[in-house]
């Protein structure tokens, strides 16, 4: 039960610090970056330290990789046909 407590008091914090941190990322002026309504963000600044946003989850770089090694493997084989017309025809 006080886990659940520990782990919702945190959840909760970081709800409100991501809200935080996006309102000064859009480019608000200093009066409209966004206030915490929580009454005890201030007394839970210390977590502060322990976010460590989690590293997404991406293909992009893998699907760019296959993509350039299909292209490389079709210039050979369009070279190869190239430089040698009778065997492929």
């Amino acid at each position: 039960m006080v886990v659940k407590k520990i782990n919702n008091l945190r959840t909760t914090y970081r709800k409100e610090l991501k809200k935080v941190q996006a309102s000064k990322k859009s480019g608000a002026g200093a009066y409209d970056v966004y206030v915490p309504k929580l009454w005890y963000f201030e007394n839970l600044a210390f977590l502060h330290d322990q976010e460590t946003p989690r590293e997404g989850l991406t293909n992009i770089e893998e699907n760019e990789s296959e993509l350039l090694n299909l292209a490389q493997w079709y210039r050979s084989l369009h070279f190869l046909h190239q430089s040698n017309p009778q065997r492929h025809s």
